[in-house]
């Protein structure tokens, strides 16, 4: 996932991947391609026109059986002088292909949404579905007694799991990576069309919270089989397909893995049939088009569907006395997303995942020392929050700790307590997720003071600014329960806004995102800072708010620096 992490407009880029990372069919068919000629049945010598060769690109899980189709009939549906090439494709690569230039006539990509995405930008109705070959739907596969656990059934076999259990974290749950994959696209879609939110706006922080959570077992999907082959009884289990886990029982010696079906409905990934018409294609291609996709589309085609582990367009069941892991009613099915559902909750994922390089700064001044609700003081809330949000990120995150009143040190009002660094390296030989535990963990013994906002906060975006890495979220969280307190020397805050402004780079941009904690803090001063730097101000008055803010501050990614 090489420059998933560029700082050029996070959501345009993202959007760049759900519709296409890059493009030409014609490099991708020079593996994984196979022709066959036509014959032409009973057609005499003289009906031969001009050559035509119908490039055929499906996707890559039904490509084999694209491909098992057309050898089948022996090249009689497309004539004696036509040619079919059939090519293996994800959807992502050919979903912002040039039309004008190189893309096939006939495609099978692994859902709808994807021909949409073309046809959206196709002039004259270039594309245009013609059918449905086949179908497969979403579900939690894996070990047997893994999905027992998870669905409370003796053996997990075919039984039922609600999607608020999958993603409840007693089970690990790995998923094929939204951005290259229909599959795991329609994950995070099902996600969003369960959690209620329409297209275009902002998402609950429930949703933000499982795709944090299934963020951390991303794979390519070529990896998929590699998940099954490998899951044990402690997990991980995988959303994916029904026709993955048929596949991968039927491998001689297989470890059997099982699907458990998700109660309220799940995703059907559809494999439609469409023509791709490019401008002045060569003579004769219409024909042996339509001949091929009527061949595929027909009833000789079924079988060998349904015997591949598909379903049929209409949810028959895949062929097999038991289904081989998974069971023969078609299970609920959800409405199909629109394709604006699909790029939102792709730009909601591009928001968690972004990597994220973030210092985090932690008043330590005396009245942090008050009540900050259920019993505990404000810095053991800050503490306590600042060691739950430490679980959130993953080990390629950036973190670093400061904490800060007035003369923390002879000379300054903040302290490092640890310097920016991957989550999962080592200071000296000691793990920097452990270290920044263990200075979260002794914060109250440094309270003393009064409150040195101003300089504090410059200070903290100077170090993350002074030290940018471009590919990440560089930000600064501030957590303070007062105002500004600092002795005459420091900086006034007209001073503090007016360099900040100066200093602040659209380029590249260091939002400060504040947390005021309890009653007493200037909320009108920590909004004028995070706006100025485009990010956001909160008030925290109770426990719970503290994960709220992290939640909501990896969704504000979305729109960073322009955020309202």
């Amino acid at each position: 996932m090489s420059g998933r992490h560029s700082h050029v407009d996070p959501v345009q880029r993202r959007q760049r991947a759900l519709i296409g990372v890059g493009a030409a069919v014609a490099a991708v068919a020079l593996a994984g391609t196979i022709a066959v000629v036509g014959t032409g049945g009973e057609e005499p010598e003289a009906a031969c026109g001009p050559e035509v060769t119908v490039r055929v690109a499906a996707a890559p899980a039904i490509a084999p059986t694209v491909r098992e189709i057309v050898a089948a009939d022996g090249g009689a549906a497309l004539g004696r002088c036509a040619t079919a090439t059939i090519t293996a494709v994800a959807a992502t690569e050919l979903a912002d292909a040039d039309l004008s230039t190189d893309s096939p006539a006939l495609w099978v990509p692994d859902s709808a949404v994807r021909v949409d995405q073309l046809a959206a930008r196709s002039p004259g109705g270039a594309v245009r579905t013609l059918g449905v070959l086949a179908s497969s739907p979403l579900v939690v596969a894996g070990n047997p007694e893994a999905v027992a656990r998870m669905t409370g059934s003796p053996t997990g076999e075919t039984a039922e799991v609600s999607w608020k259990r999958v993603l409840a974290g007693g089970t690990p749950v790995a998923v094929a990576d939204p951005e290259t994959t229909t599959e795991g696209l329609s994950a995070i879609t099902t996600l969003q069309t369960l959690s209620g939110t329409p297209a275009g706006t902002a998402p609950p922080l429930t949703l933000v919270r499982s795709f944090v959570g299934l963020s951390r077992a991303v794979v390519p999907t070529a990896e998929t089989a590699k998940v099954l082959t490998s899951a044990s009884a402690d997990g991980p289990v995988m959303l994916t397909t029904e026709q993955a886990v048929l596949a991968h029982n039927r491998e001689a010696g297989a470890a059997r893995v099982v699907a458990a079906y998700p109660a309220e409905g799940t995703t059907l990934l559809e494999y439609p049939v469409a023509r791709v018409r490019r401008p002045q294609e060569p003579a004769g291609t219409d024909d042996a088009a339509g001949r091929l996709a009527r061949l595929l589309l027909g009833p000789a085609a079924a079988g060998t569907v349904q015997r591949a582990g598909f379903r049929g367009a209409d949810g028959s069941p895949p062929a097999g006395p038991d289904g081989g892991g998974t069971r023969l009613p078609s299970p609920t099915r959800l409405p199909e997303p629109s394709p604006e559902l699909a790029e939102d909750a792709l730009r909601t994922w591009s928001a968690v995942t972004l990597e994220s390089r973030m210092l985090t700064v932690i008043d330590v001044s005396g009245s942090m020392k008050d009540d900050g609700g259920n019993g505990r003081t404000r810095v053991e809330l800050a503490r306590d929050a600042a060691r739950q949000a430490l679980a959130i990120y993953p080990d390629s995150a950036e973190i670093g700790l400061w904490a800060f009143s007035v003369r923390q040190t002879p000379g300054t009002d903040w302290v490092p307590l640890v310097d920016l660094g991957p989550v999962g390296g080592e200071v000296g030989g000691v793990s920097r997720r452990a270290l920044l535990q263990r200075a979260a963990t002794a914060l109250p013994s440094r309270v003393k003071g009064g409150t040195g906002l101003y300089d504090t906060t410059l200070a903290a975006f100077r170090a993350v600014r002074n030290s940018y890495e471009p590919g990440r979220v560089n930000a600064v969280v501030l957590l303070t329960d007062g105002r500004n307190e600092d002795d005459p020397e420091g900086i006034d805050l007209p001073t503090l806004l007016r360099t900040l402004r100066t200093e602040f780079e659209r380029s590249q941009p260091v939002p400060i995102i504040t947390v005021g904690m309890g009653p007493e803090a200037d909320m009108a001063t920590l909004r004028r800072i995070s706006v100025l730097t485009g990010g956001k101000a909160y008030r925290a008055l109770d426990p719970q708010d503290i994960e709220t803010v992290f939640l909501d501050a990896m969704v504000q990614r979305r729109c960073r620096p322009t955020c309202d």
